[in-house]
């Protein structure tokens, strides 16, 4: 099974949220037979202690016990063996992460479990039981799943792309707003801010700009002297597949149909006119990542629905009395 380092940090906040038992003293002598505890010659029987558990956290914990005994009897029929020394290194990379936070001290480190009840030793039980479970969940809800067509060719255009091409991009923006303002700051008049003439002025600087780099001037350094997205002009006009889709299918198309280094434009959206250059263009295939994607569908972490159908089958495939 895959180590859970990944959400280590979230078992390790879990084994310190949970409500601790109150520390108790080492007790200097053996208990007797059935006794929890004694207090001056006074034997605290199990089923006192079993009684007490249940009038304080009602049968929630024996849930869980028996969930968990459930966890791991699905899991050996399966053959699906849980990874001890995983989780293990998790725990020493937790450690070393609450020692670092204390600047190095155990001492300080050890306190803090202290206040809620618990020591080093604890802590690292209830780590490993609880990502046990989250181990053994992992690994049951994966097998249980069967990733069809449309949840690989998601996967596959959420990672690759549309169609499996993936596109580096960078924009110049000529906004209406902007083109406006900058006549009105240079003295135009009126009827120099009229509609259509701040139109015309936006479509001759686009002209402008797509002159200059087709002639061979860099498209980044146009973008920061000259662009008004103010999110990517810092950037040379960087622009995300997902920034574009913002700015309407056409302009995604557009860009889409593009060559390498080609530039496009320039394109209207609602902000403006466009200017795209297509930085870099990568076409991946399904056929050689399928395998890929099968694996990663079936081993990242199950989301809390898998988990309560996984928890609500094995308690309904099992004869429980409580």
């Amino acid at each position: 099974m895959p180590s859970h380092t990944k959400y280590a940090g979230a078992l390790a906040s879990l084994a310190l949220a949970l409500p601790p038992l109150a520390q108790q003293p080492a007790p200097r002598a053996e208990l007797p037979a059935g006794a929890a505890a004694v207090v001056d010659g006074r034997a605290i029987s199990l089923d006192e202690y079993k009684d007490y558990l249940l009038a304080i956290s009602g049968r929630r914990p024996l849930e869980e016990l028996v969930y968990r005994n459930l966890l791991e009897r699905e899991a050996e029929h399966q053959d699906l063996v849980p990874d001890a020394s995983a989780l293990e290194r998790d725990f020493d990379a937790v450690w070393a992460a609450q020692l670092d936070k204390h600047g190095g001290s155990a001492a300080l480190a050890e306190a803090e479990l202290a206040e809620a009840g618990l020591d080093r030793a604890t802590y690292r039980s209830r780590y490993l039981a609880y990502g046990r479970v989250a181990q053994l969940e992992s690994a049951l809800c994966g097998a249980a799943r069967a990733p069809g067509e449309v949840e690989i060719t998601a996967r596959f255009e959420r990672d690759y792309g549309p169609g499996g091409v993936r596109l580096e991009l960078a924009h110049v923006l000529i906004a209406r707003a902007s083109t406006r303002a900058e006549l009105a700051r240079a003295g135009a008049t009126p009827e120099q801010l009229a509609p259509a003439r701040v139109e015309e002025r936006m479509r001759a600087r686009a002209r402008e700009l797509s002159a200059r780099a087709a002639a061979g001037e860099d498209f980044a350094g146009l973008a920061r002297a000259h662009s008004h997205d103010l999110a990517t002009r810092a950037s040379g006009g960087t622009l995300t597949p997902d920034e574009l889709a913002r700015f309407g299918a056409a302009l995604e198309a557009a860009a889409r149909g593009a060559a390498a280094g080609e530039v496009v434009g320039p394109l209207e959206s609602e902000a403006g006119l466009h200017l795209v250059r297509v930085t870099d263009r990568t076409a991946t295939r399904l056929v050689d990542v399928r395998g890929e994607i099968e694996r990663a569908l079936k081993t990242e972490p199950p989301s809390a629905a898998e988990r309560k159908r996984l928890r609500e089958r094995l308690f309904a495939a099992a004869e429980i009395a409580m």
